[in-house]
C-alpha cells in the first residue's frame, strides 16, 4: 500500500480531510504549514526542522518519533484536536495559529 504524502504529515484523519477540502488542489506546503502551528509552540522549531532535528526520512511517522515522548505526543494530538475544532468555527489560518499558541502557553504555565 502506498503512503499518501499528506496523510504522513498530519497523521490525523479528520485534519487531513479538513486540509484537503479547503483547496481544491491541496500542495504540500499546505500540510507542512499546519503542522508548523504545532510544532513551533512545542519545539520551538518548524516541522522540517524538527523532522531534521529527530533523523526522520520523509516516508518516517512523525508521531512515531514521538513514542518516546508521550507528554509532546498528547499535546501534539490535542492541538491537533483543537485545530479541527477552531477550522469548523471558521477561523482562518493566522486566527488558529494565534489561538493554538495561546492555548499551549497557557496550558505550560499549568
Amino acid at each position: 500500500m502506498a503512503v499518501d504524502e499528506f496523510e504522513i504529515i498530519l497523521e490525523h484523519d479528520k485534519l487531513t480531510d479538513l486540509i484537503r477540502s479547503q483547496h481544491e488542489e491541496p500542495k504540500f506546503y499546505h500540510f507542512t504549514n499546519e503542522m508548523n502551528i504545532f510544532t513551533v509552540p512545542i519545539f520551538g522549531k518548524n516541522y522540517g526542522d524538527v523532522r531534521k532535528h529527530l533523523g526522520l526520512k520523509p516516508e518516517q511517522s512523525f508521531k512515531d518519533a514521538l513514542s518516546g515522548e508521550p507528554a509532546a505526543l498528547e499535546v501534539l494530538e490535542w492541538l491537533q484536536d483543537e485545530d479541527v475544532r477552531l477550522i469548523g468555527l471558521g477561523y482562518s489560518y493566522a486566527e488558529r495559529k494565534a489561538t493554538i499558541s495561546k492555548k499551549f502557553e497557557a496550558n505550560s504555565k499549568k
